[in-house]
């Protein structure tokens, strides 16, 4: 790959800064992308600062999800499946519906409040939104009569069904994120405390039609379903909260630190 990076940043006014980035990049296997990126920052006095950025981005195909193949057992309903993850370029794959892979490209926006209510408190809050088109997620165990005829066919008779990666679904992230330091002088040692919360949900905003080879095969296929699709809504926790604290006396530093993602 080729690439080439311009970043310009600089304060307009004593209380205004701007920033400007522009990145693009070229691949030997997938084509050509260019990306950008508006950042600026208002403060309107020490203690309230107003902060914001629009950017796109990209993502390039991994090696893995090109070219990695294996075979696996799978129970579906408590039956088992020999299903075999196909490489992007395999015959069979593409007969099945499978495309070379793009990037992913994304819109990214950000808006969020920078405060420092009493000295050495520091509190940032921030609001995002994520728009990822032409994800790339692995198609569902397609595990038809259909697909299995054709696969015992045309590939290997004990095979139970197959799958491939695809660009074949768009998605949105909103979320905030809110983050809180402390630093506290205690005799000759210093307390650093530190608390942060993050909430984000994704909804899916398109899926792809299924491709005309797979339709021809089986025209009931479904490609993208309700196990990939809730891979991605909810197959993470929605919020996460994080509390830290760091105490250093000399040349001693003792630190602790708790985490609570979703649940765990």
């Amino acid at each position: 790959s080729y690439a080439a990076y311009l970043d310009l940043e600089a304060d307009i006014t004593e209380k205004f800064n701007l920033g400007l980035a522009v990145r693009a990049e070229d691949y030997s296997d997938f084509g050509d992308t260019t990306s950008g990126k508006l950042s600026a920052r208002y403060a309107f006095s020490d203690a309230v600062a107003l902060r914001g950025t629009v950017s796109t981005g990209f993502r390039a195909p991994s090696l893995q999800q090109q070219f990695f193949r294996s075979t696996a057992t799978n129970f579906i309903g408590g039956v088992p499946f020999d299903i075999r993850t196909f490489r992007v370029n395999d015959t069979a794959a593409v007969a099945l519906g499978a495309e070379p892979l793009k990037a992913e490209e994304s819109k990214n926006l950000s808006l969020g409040l920078v405060l420092q209510p009493i000295e050495n408190l520091y509190i940032t809050v921030d609001a995002y939104q994520i728009e990822i088109d032409d994800r790339i997620m692995l198609s569902e165990n397609l595990t038809s009569t259909a697909v299995r005829t054709f696969l015992n066919t045309t590939v290997d008779p004990s095979l139970g069904g197959g799958r491939y990666f695809t660009n074949a679904i768009d998605t949105k992230t909103k979320g905030i994120d809110l983050i809180g330091t402390y630093r506290w002088d205690i005799g000759d040692g210093r307390l650093d405390l530190t608390a942060g919360y993050n909430y984000n949900k994704t909804t899916v905003e398109r899926i792809a039609p299924n491709p005309a080879r797979l339709a021809a095969i089986d025209p009931a296929a479904v490609r993208i379903g309700r196990v990939e699709v809730g891979r991605l809504t909810v197959g993470a926790p929605r919020d996460k909260f994080q509390l830290g604290g760091n105490y250093s006396l000399g040349n001693w530093s003792f630190g602790a630190n708790a985490t609570r993602y979703g649940e765990f």
